[in-house]
Formats: structure tokens, C-alpha cells, sequence
């Protein structure tokens, strides 16, 4: 097979029985100059041989494949472990943002060095402090807030009236202490809790309902203000008649032009009636007895002159 080629001026590569020994080889025809073969080239190496040298080849190779994965794996453990410690740690610190503990989160120990997870818990600890800046403001306006909002209820509930907020469905959705007790008004009793009720269905007279319902639509309507006194008869179960001197006034949305809410007050001004009749009395019987003051005195004058011509 060899020689059919090598007379054929084509070279041969592969396995190739030599001399009764079996070869790896590679021959190639030798030429004159005239192109006739003259002989041939002979390279190779016995089978055996090449096998022994194939298989410390591919355990080099493999061995070399080994210890260059376990080298990598190891470098890239090592540097992977690197870079994820300090973002671990970072992920550990924003988790304790998350549930509020800001006081003893920094990351000061990640702050050394130029590269980016230097930077990132720079960033991070900057973060932290504007939310600790930001929950001190917070806390400090809640507390104004509530010191507000506790100045506010004390002022409503030291008024001497009877007052109400009410929605535009007429529901009640603020009410001051005074309301709370009880009251020929209203239906409330101490510990009333009135959010929510009807304020209709509040008012104990229904007199003042019909009254009283117009003129509240009326301001959510138009946003004036609206007064009026009424004359009731109430109490259970001896009846008896109160004056009420009564204001309706709109508390304005954020726009200044929707009426948001109505507030009801009203003053029980019986007392102040009685008195202000008990002065109107007092100042006729004084008026009465001036004219007859008067009349004794423009009488008694041609009286007395009479009497002394008698005499």
C-alpha cells in the first residue's frame, strides 16, 4: 500500500506495518530532476512507542487541565468572596433600614479605598443619614402636629357651645366636649361617640330639623354664613321652652372656593332672655313710674296754689 503510493509520486501518513513492526508514519517520494521517484523519505515512530507518548501527552494535558481549573475556581473564590463580602454586608445593613434601625447603621468599616464599593457604602452611609435627618423632621412635626391639634380640640371643647362639623351629607365628623354632655339640644350623652351619625337624626327637636336643614344646605350652597334664634320646647319629661341663638358658618377646601364643611353652633340663651325681658320690664315699671312722678308733680304745683288761696 505504501510503495503503490510512493510510486505514484504521493505521499503517505498513517499506520503502516515496516520490517514486521508496526509504525506511525509518514513517508514521502524523493524526486530527481526529472521527476522520476528515486526513493523515499521515511519519519515515524513504532505504535507502541506513540501510544505511550499519546497517553503521557493526555495526562499532561488533563493534569495541567486540573490543576489550571482548581486554580481558577480557587482565584475566582477568592475574588468572588471579595467583591460579595462587602456587598453582603451592605445588603445585611439596608435590610436593617428596611425594619426601621437607623441609629446603629453605618458602614464605616466599607469607606477605605477608590473603588466602587468604597463609593457605594459612602453612598449608602449618606443615605442613612439624610433618612435619620429626615425621621427627626418627621418626628418633630408630628409633635407639632399633635401639640396642634391638642391646642385646637382644648380651645373647641373650652367654647360654651354646642358645636358640630358636618359633612355635605350631613354626617357628623367633629364634635366638642360640651356636645358630649348632656344637652336639650341634642341626643348626646357622656361618652356619645357621634362620628359618623346622622346630625339630623341628632337634634332632638323636630322643629329645629325643618328649621335647620335649609339653612345648612344653604351655606354649602352659596358659602355665607347664616344666623338664627329659635324658640324650642324640650326636655322629657317636664317640657320646658329654651331660646337658641344658632350659627352656621363654611370651612373652605384647599381651593377656596368648594365648601368643604359646615360648622353648627349653638348658645342656649334662655337665661339671657329672661334677663333681657326682666330689664324690659324693670325699664317700663321706670318709665311708668317717672310719668307718674311727673304727672303727681305737674298736678301738685296748681294744687298747692289753690290750697293756699283757701287757707
Amino acid at each position: 500500500q505504501v510503495y503503490d503510493k510512493i510510486r505514484k509520486n504521493t505521499a503517505f501518513r498513517g499506520a503502516a506495518e515496516i520490517a514486521g513492526e508496526k509504525y506511525i508514519a509518514a513517508l514521502a517520494p524523493i524526486l530527481d530532476i526529472n521527476g522520476h521517484v528515486i526513493g523515499s523519505l521515511f519519519v515515524g515512530v513504532r505504535k507502541d512507542k506513540f501510544a505511550a507518548l499519546q497517553y503521557d501527552n493526555i495526562k499532561a494535558v488533563a493534569t495541567i487541565a486540573f490543576l489550571a481549573f482548581f486554580l481558577a475556581t480557587g482565584f475566582a473564590s477568592f475574588i468572588t468572596y471579595m467583591v460579595t463580602k462587602p456587598i453582603t454586608a451592605l445588603k445585611k445593613k439596608a435590610q436593617l433600614v428596611s425594619t426601621g434601625s437607623l441609629s446603629s447603621i453605618k458602614a464605616d468599616d466599607l469607606e477605605d479605598g477608590d473603588d466602587e464599593i468604597a463609593d457605594l457604602a459612602r453612598t449608602f452611609n449618606g443615605m442613612v443619614a439624610s433618612l435619620i435627618d429626615k425621621r427627626e423632621r418627621i418626628r418633630q412635626s408630628q409633635d407639632n402636629l399633635s401639640q396642634q391639634k391638642m391646642l385646637v380640640e382644648s380651645i373647641i371643647n373650652s367654647l360654651p357651645y354646642c358645636l358640630y362639623v358636618i359633612e355635605r351629607n350631613m354626617t357628623i365628623v367633629a364634635w366638642n366636649r360640651h356636645a358630649s354632655q348632656p344637652c336639650l339640644i341634642c341626643k348626646a350623652f357622656p361618652g356619645t361617640d357621634c362620628y359618623n351619625k346622622d346630625f339630623m337624626e341628632h337634634l332632638a327637636d323636630n322643629e329645629l330639623r325643618y328649621s335647620l336643614e335649609d339653612v345648612i344646605k344653604s351655606v354649602f350652597e352659596t358659602g355665607e354664613p347664616r344666623s338664627l334664634d329659635q324658640l324650642l320646647t324640650a326636655g322629657e319629661p317636664d317640657r320646658k321652652e329654651i331660646y337658641l341663638s344658632m350659627s352656621v358658618f363654611p370651612i373652605f377646601s384647599g381651593d377656596g372656593h368648594t365648601v368643604q364643611y359646615a360648622v353648627w353652633m349653638a348658645e342656649d340663651i334662655t337665661r339671657k332672655k329672661l334677663m333681657e325681658a326682666s330689664v324690659l320690664s324693670s325699664e317700663k315699671l321706670s318709665a311708668i313710674g317717672t310719668l307718674a312722678a311727673g304727672v303727681a308733680h305737674e298736678v301738685n304745683n296748681p294744687l298747692g296754689g289753690i290750697l293756699n288761696c283757701l287757707y
